[in-house]
C-alpha cells in the first residue's frame, strides 16, 4: 500500500507546562502505558507520579499515521538529576519507528524553556534515500491527525487524502519557514551538546544519508 507524505519535514517544538486534557475524555482517548496508580486526573491536568519504584506514562489508544501531536509538559522541579520526562511518539512491533523527546533532570534545577521554538527539524528526503517514519501508525497525546482502523483496514489515500477537510490533506506541506530557520540555528549556536551527523567515532562506516543533505 502506498502511503502519504505530506510533512516535509519533522519540525519538533516543544510547549514546556503542564499535561492537559479535559478529565471526562480521557478515558475514552488514552490509557495508562504502565503504573495507572501513579496516575491521577485533576481537572484539565494529568499529574504523574514517580517514587522510588517506579515512574509512569500514558499513551493514546488510537494510532495515527499523520498529522500533528502535541503536549504541554510540567517538568520534575528542583534537584531533578537522575530524572526524565519523555514525549515521544511510537508505532508497534519489533521494527517500530519512534520519535523520542527527553528532557533530562539537572541538579541545579535550572528551567527548561523552549516555548514554540523549533528545535530539531527532519526532512523528508526519501527521493535521495533516506528513511523516513511515514509508514507505520503511532500514537502520541494531543492529536490533529489522520486516524487509522486498529486492524490496518483503512486505505490512508481514501480515507485521509481525498476527503479535502482536513489540513493535512490540502496541497500544503509542513516546512519550516525564515523566521523559524533563525530559531533553529540560535538554538543550534546556543545550546547543541551532541550531533549525530559528527560523531564520526560512532558511527565509523561514513556519514549518514540524512547528514548529507543538510
Amino acid at each position: 500500500m502506498k502511503m502519504l507524505s505530506y510533512w516535509k519535514a519533522i519540525l519538533t517544538v516543544i510547549n514546556c507546562g503542564i499535561i492537559a486534557v479535559h478529565a471526562a475524555d480521557f478515558d475514552d482517548l488514552f490509557q495508562a502505558s504502565w503504573a495507572p496508580d501513579h496516575i491521577v486526573v485533576q481537572g484539565a491536568q494529568i499529574a504523574l507520579s514517580l517514587d522510588s519504584s517506579t515512574g509512569c506514562g500514558f499513551e493514546s489508544k488510537n494510532k495515527y499515521l499523520f498529522g500533528k501531536a502535541s503536549a504541554q509538559l510540567k517538568l520534575v522541579e528542583g534537584d531533578s538529576a537522575g530524572t526524565v520526562t519523555a514525549f515521544y511518539m511510537a508505532s508497534e512491533g519489533p521494527n517500530r519507528d519512534e520519535l523520542d523527546f527527553e528532557f533530562l533532570g539537572n541538579v541545579s534545577g535550572e528551567p527548561f524553556l523552549v516555548d514554540d521554538i523549533p528545535i530539531r527539524e527532519f526532512p523528508n528526503k526519501e527521493k535521495k534515500g533516506v528513511a523516513y517514519p511515514r509508514s507505520q501508525a503511532m500514537g502520541s497525546f494531543e492529536i490533529d491527525a489522520c486516524q487509522l482502523s486498529p486492524d490496518g483496514a483503512d486505505d490512508p489515500v481514501v480515507k485521509c487524502g481525498k476527503s479535502g477537510q482536513f489540513w493535512w490533506d490540502k496541497p500544503v506541506v509542513k516546512e519550516v519557514n525564515k523566521q523559524r530557520k533563525r530559531q533553529l540555528k540560535w538554538i543550534r549556536d546556543n545550546f547543541l551538546i551532541y550531533d549525530y551527523c559528527q560523531d564520526v567515532a560512532r558511527f565509523t562506516e561514513g556519514i549518514l544519508r540524512e547528514c548529507l543533505q543538510r
